[in-house]
C-alpha cells in the first residue's frame, strides 16, 4: 500500500501537515494492520501521489531526486521500490528525521540532504527523474527553483511537478497552509519551466469537482481516527472520478510533466 508498508517498518514517526498540523504515530501491531490496508489516510496527499506513481511507470527510471522531500514520504517510498533515490530538504531536522527512518527500515538505497533549492552550490548529482511535490508555492523565488530543478534533472530527463493552481478552492482554503502564494496557472507555470531549460510534456489537473468533495468530506472526518480510516477508500475512488472531467475551471491543482532539454 503506497507509503503505508514502509511507514509499518518504523516504531515510531512523526508527520508534519502543510497545514501547520504534527501527528506522533507510535506502530502498534493494529498500527501496522492499519497502514498495510489503507496506507497514509491523508486525501490530498494520496490524490498527488496516485498521479505520480502513475506517470513515472511510463519512463525508465534508476535514480530519482525528490525535492522539496519535507517528511520522506516519496524518499522512502521510492526506496522501497528499488530506486536509487536522494531526498533533498531545507530543514535539517527533518533530513535528520527521515535519515533515521530509512535506516529503520533498511532502505540503504535513500540519501537524505539538508538543500536550499534557491541555492544548490552544494549538490551536483543529476537523476532520472526529479519529483517535486508542492513545493514552489513555498518558495518565494521560484524562478530561482525551477532552474535548480532543471540543474538536477539530467540532460533528456523527466521532472514530474505538481503545484496548487489558481482557482475558487485554492483561495477558499489557502489560510490553511503555511504558502508564499495561491498557486499558479497552467499558463505562468510552462513560461517558468520553459525558461528554466523544461520542454512541457504533458498538463493534468487534479482536485476537480470530485476531487475537491472528497478532500472536503475527509477534512469533515479528520477528527475522527476510525471514521477516517473506514471511510479513506471509497472517497478515494469518489475522487478518481475526476478522470471523467477532462477539464474544469475549479481545479485546485496542476501536474506538470516536462523534460529537461538537452545540454547545447
Amino acid at each position: 500500500m503506497v507509503f503505508g508498508s514502509v511507514l509499518s517498518k518504523i516504531n515510531e514517526f512523526q508527520l508534519d501537515a502543510a497545514d501547520g498540523q504534527s501527528v506522533i504515530v507510535h506502530n502498534t501491531r493494529l498500527t501496522r494492520f492499519a497502514l498495510s490496508i489503507v496506507g497514509v489516510p491523508h486525501m490530498g496527499l494520496r490524490i498527488r501521489a496516485n498521479l505520480i506513481f502513475d506517470e513515472m511507470r511510463k519512463y525508465q527510471t534508476k535514480t530519482i531526486i525528490d525535492a522539496g522531500s519535507g517528511n520522506g514520504l516519496y524518499t522512502l517510498e521510492f526506496a522501497a521500490r528499488g530506486y536509487k533515490v536522494q531526498g533533498l530538504e531545507l530543514n535539517q531536522d527533518k533530513v535528520l528525521r527521515v535519515g533515521r527512518y530509512a535506516r529503520e527500515a533498511g532502505l540503504v538505497n535513500a540519501i537524505l540532504q539538508v538543500a536550499d533549492l534557491t541555492n544548490l552550490t552544494q549538490v551536483t548529482q543529476q537523476a532520472d527523474l526529479v519529483v517535486c511535490s508542492d513545493v514552489l508555492e513555498h518558495i518565494s523565488d521560484d524562478r530561482s527553483a525551477a532552474l535548480a530543478l532543471r540543474a538536477l534533472t539530467r540532460p533528456g530527463g523527466i521532472l514530474i511537478l505538481t503545484v496548487p493552481r489558481i482557482s475558487s478552492f485554492a483561495t477558499r482554503v489557502e489560510n490553511n497552509f503555511d504558502h508564499v502564494r495561491i498557486g499558479y496557472t497552467e499558463e505562468g507555470l510552462h513560461a517558468i519551466l520553459e525558461s528554466a531549460g523544461f520542454q512541457i510534456l504533458k498538463t493534468e489537473q487534479f482536485f476537480k469537482a470530485f476531487g475537491r468533495m472528497a478532500w472536503a468530506l475527509d477534512r469533515v472526518l479528520r477528527y475522527s481516527t476510525a471514521l477516517k480510516a473506514l471511510f479513506f477508500w471509497p472517497l478515494f475512488m469518489f475522487a478518481k472520478l475526476d478522470m471523467l472531467m477532462p477539464y474544469d475551471v475549479n481545479a485546485g491543482g496542476i501536474m506538470i510533466v516536462a523534460r529537461a532539454q538537452l545540454n547545447e
